[in-house]
């Protein structure tokens, strides 16, 4: 199959595998590519080795036909090829554009071991890093290509690009000029520079490139293009910064700027509150991580994203080894578009329900996973990429899963135990925390918080009083880190020119509608997992102390910060809706419904909530495993009504009492809108409003007061 070495050939062979070659060349030149590849394949099992026609069916090979394909046939190369590193390149190439990276480094490494000198597997791999937002790890990557062949041109320049976005333009520049020498007759080339000068935020430089560009290719309507574009940027002058920090599975009412009383949890939430507007009722899309997070990064409800796989399957999934259901490419989230308009962007997350791997990657230049708890080196480096990047704008979203089980701060712990348990519970989370410090995996993690709460049951401590106390605790912790950012903000003077936003992705049960008192969220559409706490901060403490009472939604939070920046985007790529015109314009602001789905896993429940109401429907698990969570059947499980202005700890069912004669058309109403939100697909997305006559009938009804 893979042609031999030359031996035993006749002259004849060889000829006539050189004609295929050629009419290969001929073909791809006039655009048929599959016939193309068909002569090459011809010529290399009819002729003798060519490595230079390998490379070159190879490159074309793996973007033009499916993975399988492109498996099976370097499967069967691999075992007789005299240069097997070639196969195992290419094979981790298709590997590599299916996002299959563990796998395509796996066969990369492979082509590195046979071959230490192949500096196309060590860019490679630089290129997959990339794709995983781990820059300095692709940077080391692209020099030991440089090593191996020092003129490599593509090398120097993908390293250029690197170090332009982590802005280190004197090493960039020493790269980019090692990389025009070794190829200076490359006109494209001034347009990748200048589009890589525009990516890191240095547009005067990047027009100038363009306009190299522009001048080298006169018909480029690419470059054309992106130099209108940085023009319009430089006129445009520079955007604000954007910080977005999301805390895991922080409650709302537990947050003494939300009216919460027991324990002082947030002095420096509640100060940068004071700068800021505060959103009373902020409704998250999902009562877990994932979905959650995701639909806040994209502004699309959970079935339009599409990640709305179990907790199970995601653990299961991690642990077999198979990779994630993965957000599509198509989607768009907001690092994306922040970083196509010049933004360094960066990522610190907890990693784990938040993994690269799932998509959340997508957009950033760098994405870090080290802070499931917050840790000093973690803070350090987050702090030091904020001052690296002080002279450009930026994007910073920071998560963490420090206020999430197992909860680790015992400050609040003499409130509500003995002074004996008390330590020795302290003493036991300490070596908790020591555990965790290793970085475990995810199943090793759901291991560990299993751990925190047999520690508590073996004191006789897994109750209310005590998950909540360590808790409160955990939220403190939090607030303490940040205060540091802030007051980092302030002393390097970006404070007032930035925008923070605080937020969630969802709540914690303690005991309020359940025995559930540790690790409780994911399985119900109640308020103290779907209420959530929005502070936004805008440039310059515009709007400071203002409050809103009026209902919106975690896909809301992209389109407000998108239209702080003045930043547009086609309307049919967002679900939600920019909340500027609930502080500027409140008494003409139209009624927004928040709707929240997604269950962690088993049965299904989504929810729609108004100002005044919430309407729930459960469905059972068997049709969830039929037809996908996204699903709603015509006959449901169960449905539920509560009103929140007279009821907000939603102890009555207004369906189950039925007593009240409004009771039927608000269901119904809140039903069809229910139904039609949940029917929306992806990719086809769409905002979905309150139309005319529905918005007048439940404001007669009293429900969207």
């Amino acid at each position: 199959m893979t042609g031999g070495s030359g031996e035993g050939r006749s002259d004849a062979s060889t000829v006539r595998a050189v004609e295929l070659w050629q009419e290969g060349v001929l073909l791809e030149q006039q655009g048929r590519v599959e016939e193309a590849l068909g002569r090459y394949r011809e010529a290399i099992e009819a002729g003798p080795y060519n490595e230079g026609w390998r490379y070159r069916f190879g490159s074309l090979f793996v973007h033009q036909r499916p993975l399988a394909e492109v498996e099976a046939y370097y499967r069967a190369t691999v075992l007789d090829d005299p240069k097997p590193q070639t196969s195992h390149y290419f094979w981790g190439l298709a590997l590599a554009r299916q996002r299959s990276y563990e796998r395509a480094r796996a066969h990369l490494e492979r082509a590195i071991e046979i071959d230490p000198a192949h500096e196309m597997s060590f860019e490679a791999l630089g290129d997959i890093l990339v794709a995983q937002g781990r820059i300095e790890e692709a940077i080391v990557q692209h020099r030991k290509a440089i090593a191996v062949h020092p003129e490599h041109r593509s090398a120097h320049e993908r390293l250029a690009m690197l170090l332009e976005r982590l802005g280190r333009p004197e090493e960039a520049e020493h790269h980019r000029e090692r990389a025009r020498k070794s190829d200076p007759a490359t006109p494209k080339r001034f347009f990748y520079w200048g589009r890589a000068l525009l990516e890191a935020g240095r547009v005067d430089a990047a027009i100038a490139e363009l306009e190299r560009a522009v001048l080298a290719i006169p018909d480029d309507a690419e470059a054309h293009a992106l130099l209108q574009e940085a023009r319009a940027r430089l006129a445009s002058g520079p955007g604000f910064n954007v910080i977005l920090v999301s805390v895991d599975t922080l409650r709302a009412d537990h947050l003494n700027c939300y009216g919460y009383g027991r324990r002082q949890t947030s002095p420096n939430i509640d100060e940068l509150a004071a700068d800021s507007i505060l959103f009373e009722n902020h409704i998250a899309a999902s009562p877990w991580t994932t979905p959650a997070q995701m639909s806040l990064l994209t502004s699309l409800y959970p079935t339009s994203h599409g990640m709305t796989q179990s907790f199970g399957d995601l653990v299961s999934e991690a642990t077999a080894g198979r990779g994630f259901s993965r957000l599509p490419e198509d989607q768009v989230t907001l690092a994306e578009v922040l970083r196509s308009h010049g933004y360094a962007t960066a990522a610190f997350t907890g990693g784990g329900t938040m993994a690269p791997e799932l998509g959340f990657d997508q957009g950033f230049d760098s994405y870090d996973t080290s802070m499931f708890k917050m840790n000093e080196s973690g803070v350090e480096a987050l702090h030091s990429w904020i001052r690296h990047h002080r002279e450009r704008p930026f994007f910073l979203f920071w998560h963490t899963f420090e206020v999430h089980a197992p909860y680790l701060e015992t400050d609040y712990l003499a409130q509500v135990l003995d002074p004996q348990r008390e330590a020795e519970l302290a003493s036991a989370y300490e070596r908790l925390r020591r555990l965790l410090e290793r970085g475990p995996g995810l199943a090793e993690r759901q291991r560990l918080i299993r751990t925190g709460a047999e520690l508590l049951s073996q004191q006789g401590a897994l109750n209310e009083s005590v998950t909540e106390a360590l808790y409160d605790g955990g939220i403190l912790s939090f607030d303490r880190y940040l205060g540091r950012l802030v007051r980092l903000l302030r002393d390097g003077g970006l404070y007032r020119q930035t925008l923070i936003v605080l937020t969630s992705d969802h709540g914690e049960e303690f005991g309020d509608h359940s025995p559930l008192v540790y690790d409780a969220h994911g399985h119900t559409q109640y308020e103290e997992l779907i209420r959530i706490p929005l502070i936004i901060k805008l440039p310059g403490q515009a709007h400071a102390g203002r409050r809103i009472g009026a209902v919106n939604r975690s896909i809301d939070v992209m389109p407000t910060i998108l239209e702080a920046l003045e930043i547009h985007l086609a309307e049919d790529r967002m679900q939600g809706a920019a909340m500027q015109p609930l502080w500027e314009r409140p008494d003409v602001a139209p009624p927004r419904v928040a709707f929240s789905e997604a269950l962690v896993e088993g049965p299904e429940i989504k929810s729609v909530r108004t100002d005044r109401y919430k309407y729930m429907v459960m469905i059972d698990e068997e049709v969830v495993v039929e037809h996908g969570r996204s699903h709603v059947p015509g006959a449901l499980a169960r449905r539920a009504l509560f009103d929140l202005l007279s009821d907000p700890g939603e102890r009555n069912d207004l369906i189950a009492d039925a007593s009240a004669p409004e009771v039927k058309p608000v269901s119904e109403d809140l039903e069809r809108l229910l139904r039609k939100l949940a029917a929306m697909p992806s990719p086809t997305l769409g905002r979905t409003e309150l139309e005319n006559g529905t918005i007048e009938r439940l404001r007669s009804l009293g429900h969207l007061d």
